[in-house]
C-alpha cells in the first residue's frame, strides 16, 4: 500500500492499524507492505532506484559517552551509549562490503566526504528533533551534528539511506507539504528512498528489525517488503510487551520502493539469458529443418 498522509496522519504507522477477519483482530502489516510519501508531488516525481551491482554500504555508528538510558538533552556529553548500533555495524560489515566506521571519532566529515561514493548509507546514531524550527533538527556524530540546513544542501544521489536514529520522520506539519523532518532534508539533497523513525526507537528492537531488513533486501525483495518481513519475523519471536507497535512500527519506508539487489548475480543472470536465447535459436533451427523434410 502506498500512503500519502495528511496532517497528523504523518505521525501514524498505518501497518499498526488493527484489522479483523473471522472475528479475530490482527495488525495490517500481516496483509500488506507499506510505503510512504510526504506529498503527491514527491510521489509523482520520485526517482526510481537503480539496481546495486555490488554490496557497497557506508555505515557510520558514532560512539557516545553518556549513560545508555534515554536522555532528553541534545548536549553531546549527555547523549547515551547505543550498544546495538555497534551490533548493526558488525552485522553489516560481515555481510556487505564498504566502509564501516564505529568509534568515538566518527565525524561529520566521514559522512560528507564519502556519501557520494556509496549507493546505501546507514546511520546508527542519535538525532534530536527541534520542535520550534525543524530545519535546525540535528543528526549527531562524535564531533557535533548536522542540521537539516546542512543535509538538504548535500547534493547527493544514494539509492537508500537508513536512519537508525530517533524521531527522524517527526517534525513540523505544514498543510499541503506534510511533515518537515530530517528525512525531508535527505530527500531534498537527492536521496531516492529512505527508512526513518516516527518516534524514539527502542535500541534492541530496531536493531533486530534493521538487520532483518538488510537480510531480506539482499534476497532481492523490495524495500517495503524487506522491512515488513523483518517486522513479522520480529513479532513472531517477541513477547506480549515487545509485540506492542511502539517496539516495531516506528521505522517506516519512505520514497521509491524498488528492489536494490538482483536475486541472481549479474554475471549469472547474463549467462542464463544467453543460454535461453541459444536454446530458442536451436529450437527454431530444428523446426525449420523438420519442415523441410
Amino acid at each position: 500500500m502506498i500512503i500519502i498522509p495528511d496532517g497528523k496522519l504523518n505521525q501514524l504507522p498505518f501497518e499498526s492499524l488493527r484489522l479483523q477477519k473471522n472475528g479475530l483482530e490482527y495488525f495490517a502489516i500481516e496483509d500488506y507492505n507499506f510505503s510512504y510519501y510526504y506529498a503527491i508531488e514527491q510521489f509523482l516525481n520520485a526517482q526510481k532506484s537503480n539496481a546495486v551491482e555490488n554490496n557497497q554500504i557506508l555505515c557510520l555508528a558514532p560512539e557516545f559517552q553518556g549513560p545508555p538510558a534515554e536522555s532528553r538533552s541534545c548536549d553531546i556529553a549527555s547523549l547515551g551509549k547505543l550498544p546495538f548500533a555497534k551490533e548493526e555495524l558488525n552485522y553489516l560489515s560481515t555481510n556487505f562490503e564498504g566502509e564501516f566506521i564505529g568509534s568515538s571519532s566518527t565525524t561529520k566529515a566521514d559522512l560528507l566526504d564519502n556519501i557520494k561514493d556509496f549507493p546505501i548509507i546507514h546511520l546508527a546514531t542519535h538525532a534530536c528533533l527541534n520542535t520550534e524550527d525543524p530545519l535546525l533538527s540535528e543528526i549527531h556524530f562524535s564531533d557535533g551534528y548536522l542540521t537539516n540546513y546542512d543535509i538538504k544542501n548535500l547534493n547527493t544521489r544514494p539509492e537508500l539511506v537508513v536512519l537508525s536514529a530517533c524521531n527522524t520522520a517527526q517534525g513540523e506539519l505544514k498543510e499541503g507539504e506534510g511533515a518537515i523532518t530530517l528525512s525531508r532534508g535527505f530527500f531534498e539533497a537527492g536521496v531516492k528512498s529512505l527508512q526513518s523513525s516516527l518516534w524514539a526507537l527502542d535500541d534492541y528492537a530496531s536493531s533486530q528489525i534493521v538487520k532483518g531488513m538488510y537480510r531480506n533486501l539482499k534476497k532481492g525483495q523490495s524495500k517495503s517488503s524487506s522491512l515488513r518481513q523483518s517486522k513479522l519475523e520480529y513479532l513472531a519471536s517477541a513477547d506480549k510487551l515487545r509485540s506492542h507497535p511502539y517496539y516495531w512500527a516506528g521505522l517506516i519506508q519512505i520514497g521509491d520502493d524498488n528492489p536494490l539487489f538482483s536475486v541472481f548475480p549479474k554475471g549469472l543472470a547474463i549467462a542464463i539469458g544467453a543460454t535461453m536465447l541459444l536454446l530458442i535459436l536451436i529450437s527454431l533451427l530444428y523446426r525449420k529443418f523438420k519442415s523441410t523434410q
